[in-house]
């Protein structure tokens, strides 16, 4: 894929934040939680169509429910074959951007078989079904850095040890109380790699190159075909999700927040259902705002406290 920029957290923000003061609502409009179809304010989700969208999912804690161990995620059997249809409808534009491996996307997707960004962009495949990969001078140091966290949480069964084509997580969801010792561990095994960081999740904290994330994957993506010359649509849960959001409100498009917490993205799905129902409703030949209204709420209407 294409080399594009990393978009800065101050540029997150100064994204969202100039997008809402223009009162630019992108694909999706809406007031105080109450949409409505306005031609004039770019209502592109309505009025182009569908069809006219590219569409970025994240897969953990956005098509699937977050397990308590990475391989315990549960995929609903339908999910493959609605993403497979969105995938046609959409003449290919629809990619999965994860930072799971790009096998293990496969495993749990198949027989779907998208455009995927795994890794953060790391590895993955492109809509014409050909794979990319790290340099391999970044999975060498990938794998110098999986090695030294193995050596040290050898032995405590409740971490979780992910190794990965360009990266390397370390998951605690099993053992909360150990958030700041992971931290450690992971700072100190990536502290003498050039060119990786260290980049925090849900209960999980990822070595990963610098500059390689969720939105230069976006990015790389709206530059080829068939994703080019569409509106972007976003939809994740994680603090890693920020930047994809970012790179598609940037682009004209829109993010998805799945479920709470703050957000540069202007809009918020409750649930993985919400996620699921709104993939559905795509499928339609007949989108409105009304069924929007009925899975999203505008972030910028939400209640300040």
């Amino acid at each position: 894929m294409p080399a594009v920029p990393a978009i800065s957290a101050d540029r997150r923000v100064d994204i969202a934040m100039t997008r809402r003061n223009r009162n630019t609502w992108g694909p999706l409009v809406g007031m105080d939680n109450h949409f409505i179809a306005v031609a004039e304010k770019d209502d592109r989700m309505c009025n182009r169509g569908v069809s006219y969208l590219a569409v970025f999912l994240d897969f953990d804690g956005t098509l699937v429910e977050i397990a308590e161990r990475p391989d315990l995620v549960i995929v609903p059997p339908d999910l493959p074959t609605t993403l497979m249809q969105l995938e046609q409808r959409l003449g290919g534009a629809l990619a999965i951007v994860t930072g799971r491996s790009l096998d293990v996307v496969d495993s749990f997707l198949t027989p779907a078989r998208t455009a995927v960004a795994a890794a953060h962009g790391s590895e993955g495949r492109l809509s014409s079904g050909s794979s990319f990969g790290p340099p391999a001078v970044v999975a060498a140091s990938a794998r110098q850095i999986y090695e030294t966290l193995a050596s040290v949480v050898e032995g405590e069964p409740r971490l979780v040890l992910e190794q990965k084509a360009g990266a390397a997580a370390l998951h605690f969801r099993g053992a909360p109380e150990l958030e700041d010792k992971c931290r450690a561990i992971m700072n100190d095994a990536v502290a003498g790699v050039e060119g990786f960081g260290v980049v925090e999740g849900k209960c999980v904290l990822e070595a990963r190159p610098v500059g390689t994330d969720k939105g230069t994957a976006v990015c790389a993506f709206m530059q080829e075909p068939p994703f080019r010359n569409r509106t972007p649509i976003f939809i994740g849960d994680d603090r890693t999700d920020e930047d994809g959001f970012a790179a598609t409100q940037s682009l004209g498009g829109a993010g998805i927040k799945v479920g709470p917490g703050a957000t540069c993205a202007e809009f918020r799905a409750a649930s993985v259902t919400d996620v699921h129902r709104l993939l559905r409703g795509w499928l339609s030949d007949d989108v409105s705002p009304d069924f929007h209204a009925g899975h999203l709420t505008h972030v910028g209407s939400e209640m300040k406290t």
